[in-house]
Formats: C-alpha cells, structure tokens, sequence
C-alpha cells in the first residue's frame, strides 16, 4: 500500500487535534430478526481517527454549499431531524430517485452522505478501479470525479464521512482471506462548487494510511461506519452464512499498523452477508446493508456503537436489488439511500414522510 502524502500545515492540525479523543460510549433498540454477541474488550492505548471539540462543533472542512438541484422528492434540507429506528422502519416503500447514470460507476461498493456539504453523496468503486472518489447528487447525478494520489484500489469496499470534513475509504476487501493487513485510507473531503456542471478538484491526495490486522487472522468485509461521537471506525465483515464479525479500529498515534479489536459477532441468518453500513450524523442511529434486507438500530444515550448492536434491529423497506451492495443515512437524518452494483443502477430512497 502507497504511503500517506501531506495535505499542508492546517490538515496536519486539526488531524493532530482528532488523535486525542474518547473511549467508545456516548447513544434502545426496537424488536426484530438479528442478535450480536458482545465481546468485551480492554483498552488499547491508542487514540480515535477523528474527535469532535469542545460542544460538538466539528473540526475541518468548512460546510459547503448543496451540490447541484436536486429532483422534487429528494429534500436537500440541513435542518436536522431526530433520527430513529422506528422513524426508518416505518417508511411504507422505497422510492426510485434517479440512477447511477453517466457517471462511470458500474461496480458501486459504497457511499456516504457528505456531513459537511448537504446534496453531495460520495461513491466507491471495488477491485479492479481506479483509485477514485464519485461525487453525486441524491439521485445519483454525476458530480464529477476526483482521484486519490497516493493510494490504490485493491479492493474498496465502502466509504464513511466523519465531521471533521473527512472522508474514510474502506480498501478492505478479501475474498480469499489472505490479506495479512487491510488499510483505511483518508483524504481531506474535496469541495463541491454548485453549478452546471458541479466543480471540484481533478485530484485529491491521502492524508492518511491506517493499516489494520485481524486478530483471529484475515477477514473479507463490505462495511466500514465511522462514529461521530467517539471518532472510532468499525469494520463488520462478510460471510454468507450470516455472521458478521464487528471489529473497532482505533488509529495509533505514530501510524503503526493496529489491532482491530472484535467487539461482537451479529447473527443475521443464511445469505444475509453484510455489504455496507452507515451511523446518523447524530450517532444515534446505525443501518446495515445485507444483499436483501436493511437493518436498523437505535443507539441509547451514553451507549456505544457495539452495545447498540447487541439488541435486535428492525427492518427496513428493502429495494428490490438482486444484490444491494451500499447504504448511506442522508445528513439531516430524513432517511437513507442505498443502490447496488451495475450499469445505471436505480438509487433508491427510503424515508418517512
């Protein structure tokens, strides 16, 4: 894996600031279909990617403006709305918003709602892709396309964005399991600029490179979340017997590789592999993708991510993708869309009006 490229004096800063963070607590969950294993942990001595100062403002990336219009159901709104299992559950249908359409994502592996820019969604591609980052409106429009210096798509398979303006890609793909150590990359968010078309940098360099190693050896995974109230990232792996292994990262601070730690196991049943996942800008909620189904679960106040997951989740309105492969829960926390691999693959959004 290529090495991490500075981004200048301000970045090295505010990422200096983030490495000094809290432990993983801080949002009940509603019935239904799966249950996790927590695993108990001790602490590593290692700090969080990324941290909220003082309040909760967030550090980095100024906000930016929406990315371009939007069609009539799609709401660009940054006012925020109190997210909830019960609220995403609720939705009675998925609604077909647009497509993947000219913008040259035929293997989509993952998305992420922009935190800092309402509008903008970021969009991955898995092995075999350039090392690139797809900027998109809600329904999908191309919003251009920004390349990753210093980094390669061995096989990315998800993407999170944090609010500190940070973007977070998952090159942690597997499918034979041989990969000794997986890697995170991260890259300051590039800003959209409104328009027709959009404008954004041709390029954008890595900022950092977090090398991880499985414990127990190595895994295939789809879902990387990242939560915005501990600043911790956690990998679920793929497995399509329906376990999926939840693994918390936590960046060192001198950028030695680290050691995931297993925090629980989710037991989703046969074919249910996990293939993306996403937490409210809030943390208060957390969804997963598996090929078929979308589940949700509510965070309690004071909780942490792997204690939200060990209730039972709901389940959401499932599109009718043959193989849903990305999930992203909208900034103002409306609702969520999802889409799946292919040439102008349906976006999909699912809220509860």
């Amino acid at each position: 894996m290529s090495a991490s490229r500075a981004l200048g004096l301000t970045t090295i800063l505010a990422l200096a600031g983030c490495l000094h963070g809290t432990d993983d607590t801080t949002l009940p969950a509603p019935p239904v279909v799966a249950t996790i294993a927590s695993v108990p942990t001790a602490p590593t001595g290692s700090a969080p990617v990324a941290d909220r100062s003082g309040g909760g403002a967030a550090v980095g990336i100024e906000a930016g403006a929406g990315a371009g219009a939007a069609p009539p159901s799609v709401s660009t709104s940054t006012e925020p709305v109190r997210t909830s299992a019960e609220r995403l559950c609720g939705a009675v249908e998925a609604e077909q918003v647009g497509s993947l359409h000219g913008s040259g994502l035929v293997e989509l592996s993952g998305l992420a709602a922009s935190r800092t820019q309402p509008g903008v969604i970021w969009a991955v591609q898995d092995s075999g892709n350039d090392p690139q980052l797809f900027a998109l409106g809600l329904d999908g429009a191309d919003l251009g396309v920004v390349t990753v210096e210093g980094a390669d798509n061995r096989d990315w398979e998800d993407i999170a964005a944090g609010p500190d303006g940070m973007l977070y890609i998952a090159d942690i793909g597997d499918n034979a399991e041989r990969r000794p150590e997986v890697v995170i990359q991260v890259v300051a968010e590039p800003a959209v600029e409104p328009g027709a078309p959009a404008r954004l940098a041709a390029s954008t360099p890595v900022v950092r490179s977090i090398l991880v190693r499985y414990p127990d050896g190595p895994h295939d995974a789809e879902a990387l979340v990242h939560d915005p109230l501990s600043g911790h990232l956690f990998v679920i792996t793929k497995s399509l017997a329906g376990e999926g292994l939840v693994f918390r990262v936590v960046a060192s601070l001198d950028g030695s590789p680290v050691q995931a730690d297993e925090v629980g196991r989710l037991h989703l049943g046969f074919f249910q592999a996990v293939t993306g996942g996403d937490i409210s800008a809030d943390g208060s909620t957390i969804v997963v993708r598996t090929y078929t189904d979308v589940l949700v679960w509510d965070r309690a106040a004071g909780s942490g991510v792997a204690e939200a997951l060990a209730a039972e989740p709901c389940v959401a309105v499932g599109p009718p993708d043959a193989q849903g492969e990305a999930i992203t829960v909208l900034s103002d926390g409306s609702g969520y869309v999802t889409s799946s691999e292919g040439a102008q693959a349906p976006v999909w959004l699912v809220r509860r009006t």
